[in-house]
C-alpha cells in the first residue's frame, strides 16, 4: 500500500516540514523517523506491515532534509516539537514511534 499522502506543516517557528503519511486515516499514528542522511521516500515494507495491523505511518522530512526548512543549530531533542506540530495537522492524539539508524535518536525524542 504506497501512493500516501504528501504534504507541509507549518512548525510552531514558522518553518515548513514535508510530511508523508499511508495507511488507515483512522489508524494509530506510527511515526517513523529514518536514517541519516535520508530522503522523504515511502518504504512499501514498512507502510505495507504497518497498513496490515492498523498503523497509519507518518514521515516527515527533519529541518534541511528535502524541501523542509533548515533549523540553524538544531538539536534531536528539536524533533519532538515538529513531530507535535505534524500529529496536530493530521489530528492524531497519541502514536507509537520508531526509527532506525539515525533515526533512532530522533525517535526517543519524539517519545
Amino acid at each position: 500500500m504506497t501512493g500516501g499522502e504528501h504534504f507541509a506543516v507549518e512548525v510552531a517557528d514558522g518553518r515548513y516540514v514535508r510530511v508523508i503519511t499511508a495507511g488507515p486515516p483512522d489508524g494509530l499514528a506510527l511515526v517513523f523517523h529514518t536514517g541519516t542522511p535520508a530522503g522523504l521516500l515511502e518504504y512499501a515494507p514498512l507502510v505495507d506491515a504497518a497498513a496490515a495491523n492498523g498503523l497509519r505511518v507518518v514521515m516527515y522530512g527533519r529541518p534541511g532534509y528535502g524541501t523542509s526548512d533548515p533549523l540553524p543549530g538544531r538539536r534531536v531533542a528539536d524533533a519532538a516539537a515538529d513531530v507535535s506540530a505534524v500529529l496536530d495537522q493530521i489530528g492524531a492524539a497519541r502514536c507509537v514511534t520508531a526509527g532506525w539508524s539515525g533515526g533512532g535518536p530522533h525517535a526517543l525524542a519524539t517519545a
